[in-house]
């Protein structure tokens, strides 16, 4: 069972003056996320937790690891909010402030990342652009403070997805499924969709309280699937294959988990920064999976990403 989301990004810079006022120096505009950026959230949590700035020139790429000329690094973590989008085009989002102090940041600057560390290991870059969309370059006194403003964003689809599973054993058969984005607007660590502070790996996966099977039909895209539930007795993830920018995550229900009245009908998840449900039917009867206490069923689910076209 597949799902794929896309992801994005938008910065923000204000200097703050002495007197606590602030000027807006460069209002959204957004930036590449970088290949090494898309392979770091594979499995670590810390893409989102220092920014960087510089008075370079050069176009963004996909391949670049670094400024073209930095000048500085914080990890200074002004404000941090997470949300979700109320209406479509649904997204969760992830808006953190990073404050570099009085004089750090001072002078032309033309450039700013996203990363992991105060230099180099970039996950995203940008030319700062002006009003109409142009690169531009600001400047900074040497008696301001400069705030950086990143809001990471992740869409999921907003619309199903089919395909068929194969299931062996007592409750063997081709069932047919259908994958829908759940919760889509609610921003929750464990039930809706949540990006940490820093960063979200698309390893987290939850096998309590965030997948379950059903036997009742999955909800819209802003909910999630109804009826009785069971939860998984596990949920593992496999190993990350570099440069697939995909997961594998398997859940399995044992002997005492997913015995529902009527069969499983539905399956709800949480992995890394989403929240998804599944609708089962048997080929050609469209009945529901039979588990029973002699039954344990495992279910894989590959997971991927990418930036947003």
């Amino acid at each position: 069972m597949r799902i794929h989301e896309d992801v994005e990004g938008w910065y923000k810079f204000e200097a703050v003056r002495p007197d606590g006022t602030k000027r807006l120096l460069a209002d959204w505009f957004p930036n590449l996320i970088t290949d090494a950026g898309l392979e770091r959230m594979a499995g670590n949590g810390d893409w989102m937790r220092y920014c960087q700035v510089g008075s370079g020139n050069t176009a963004p790429n996909v391949l670049d690891t670094a400024l073209a000329n930095r000048i500085a690094g914080s990890y200074t973590q002004q404000a941090s909010i997470n949300g979700a989008q109320a209406e479509e085009p649904y997204f969760c989002w992830r808006r953190t402030t990073i404050r570099f102090a009085e004089g750090v940041a001072a002078g032309n600057l033309s450039e700013v990342g996203m990363g992991w560390a105060s230099s180099g290991s970039l996950f995203s870059r940008a030319l700062i652009l002006g009003s109409e969309g142009d690169p531009t370059t600001i400047t900074v006194a040497a008696d301001e403070i400069l705030d950086v403003t990143y809001e990471f964003r992740f869409y999921p689809r907003l619309t199903d997805v089919t395909g068929s599973v194969t299931l062996t054993g007592n409750i063997g058969g081709t069932y047919d499924y259908v994958m829908r984005a759940a919760s889509v607007t609610t921003s929750s660590g464990s039930t809706g969709w949540y990006i940490g502070a820093s960063g979200e790996s698309m390893a987290g996966a939850y096998a309590f309280p965030g997948t379950a099977a059903y036997n009742g039909d999955i909800g819209l895209i802003t909910g999630r699937p109804s009826g009785t539930n069971s939860y998984a007795s596990s949920i593992t993830a496999s190993p990350y294959s570099a440069g697939s920018l995909e997961r594998e995550f398997t859940a399995a229900w044992g002997p005492n988990e997913g015995n529902l009245s009527g069969g499983i009908r539905s399956f709800w998840l949480k992995i890394g920064i989403g929240t998804f449900q599944f609708r089962v039917g048997l080929q050609g009867t469209d009945a529901a999976i039979p588990k029973t206490s002699d039954d344990e069923l495992s279910l894989k689910f590959v997971h991927s990403w990418g930036r947003r076209p």
